[in-house]
């Protein structure tokens, strides 16, 4: 049993061990009126990252899936979340 595990059972409370925390490969698109639970942008600041607009030259910097059924209009959109760290980080220096 690992000491995670067993101050879980004594006090309720996990500790993470670092080599254990993995960091997701996509983020979903927050719905209309929420933030990002991870960077706190919000959804429109995320559409204009992901989506070629005229402000970004028709050519996004973070790179966004759609996934959808066939035969469906709408689907989920998908972050590359390794994508957007990489624009963060490089955009705040």
């Amino acid at each position: 049993m690992t000491n995670a595990l067993r101050n879980e059972s004594t006090t309720g409370q996990v500790v993470a061990d670092s080599s254990s925390v993995t960091m997701a490969a996509y983020l979903r698109l927050p719905r209309a009126g929420t933030r990002c639970p991870v960077t706190g942008l919000t959804r429109t600041a995320l559409n204009a990252l992901i989506l070629p607009t005229a402000a970004n030259g028709y050519r996004p910097p973070v790179r966004s899936y759609s996934l959808k059924r066939s035969g469906q209009i709408r689907g989920i959109r998908l972050i590359s979340l390794p994508d957007l760290v990489r624009h963060i980080e490089e955009t705040g220096k």
